[in-house]
């Protein structure tokens, strides 16, 4: 059993600003070649005595170098706007966030697209190093020992990645052999999940032929491969059939069934109010709310982010309150 905690966790990406053209040997670019006039490109014929063309403006006068945009520019305005420049390519995706989900609990990440949850899940997962704040798994600082962290956690990201050369049962010796696992243990693991996740059939075939929801399955199935103390489950319904999502559901409450604990970020109220424990709602990177679900309604897989399911901390957050029409 592993408990989860993170300490006002802030990160905040520097976007660059994009580069001006450079020319081959590091110059400034070229200036794009002007086509030739008509008069010209046109033959001559034999004999003809070649003319230039009339020239543009009063004659004698030479052409003078466009302006520069900023030429006439003060240096004050100059830095100013630079400065602005530089101040909105700074993103803020956490901004001082501190959670902290017992053993054995399902803890729900909720919020809209950008709001941070899969920031928050990057960092715990040794992916993404956070600007400032501290964060735990178990006893291990996650960025002071990520070693040792990844060998308690498992992960299923937002859109699977897996390695499309290997066969699924492939997939899931490999991940049992990266942590340690005998040959003979993870054979029979490999099996064992093959078979729970309705994939024994094509567990020798690659996984390129795959559907959508059946490499969601082996996604699932190779993050538990290793029987991680946390799994960390980054929308993993989105865009899966009922069939699959009540499959996905049952799956996470067996494993949560062994005291293992498990944070899962999704847009389904439903899905929050029939697995999770507890719930907690961020927006523009800051926890805005955090609580224990209402009472479930029966279990509805279809339905999206804006089901009529209730939750005791609903009030808190206009987004994930809408109703849909009836």
């Amino acid at each position: 059993m592993a408990r989860v905690r993170t300490e006002s966790l802030r990160k905040v990406f520097v976007v660059p600003p994009p580069r001006a053209r450079r020319g081959p040997r590091g110059g400034p670019a070229p200036a794009p070649s002007r086509p030739a006039s008509p008069t010209a490109a046109s033959p001559q014929p034999p004999g003809a005595v070649a003319t230039a063309p009339p020239a543009e403006g009063p004659a004698g006068a030479r052409p003078t170098a466009a302006p520069e945009p900023d030429a006439e520019e003060p240096e004050p305005a100059r830095r100013r706007r630079r400065a602005r420049a530089r101040e909105a390519t700074r993103v803020v995706a956490l901004d001082g966030v501190s959670l902290d989900v017992p053993s054995g609990e399902i803890f729900g990440l909720l919020g809209p697209n950008g709001a941070g949850k899969t920031t928050m899940v990057g960092i715990l997962t040794t992916r993404v190093r956070p600007t400032e704040g501290r964060a735990w798994i178990g006893e291990d600082d996650v960025w002071r020992d990520p070693v040792r962290v990844k060998r308690h956690i498992g992960v299923v990201p937002q859109r699977p990645n897996l390695d499309f050369q290997l066969t699924a049962r492939e997939i899931l010796l490999f991940h049992g052999a990266y942590f340690g696992m005998s040959g003979k243990d993870r054979a029979r693991r490999a099996d064992e999940l093959l078979e729970r996740f309705q994939l024994t059939g094509r567990g020798g075939d690659l996984v390129t032929g795959y559907s959508g929801g059946m490499q969601q399955r082996l996604s699932l199935a190779r993050a538990i491969m290793h029987e991680p103390e946390v799994l960390f489950l980054d929308e993993p319904s989105a865009g899966l059939d009922p069939q699959t999502r009540l499959l996905l559901w049952e799956i996470v409450r067996e494993y949560n069934a062994a005291a293992r604990t498990v944070i899962l970020t999704t847009h389904y109220m439903d899905e929050a109010d029939t697995l999770c424990d507890r719930i907690a709602i961020i927006d523009h990177g800051r926890v805005i709310q955090q609580g224990t679900p209402g009472p479930s309604r029966p279990p509805s897989p279809a339905a999206t982010s804006s089901s009529s399911a209730s939750t005791g901390i609903r009030p808190g957050c206009r987004r994930c309150s809408r109703r849909s029409p009836a």
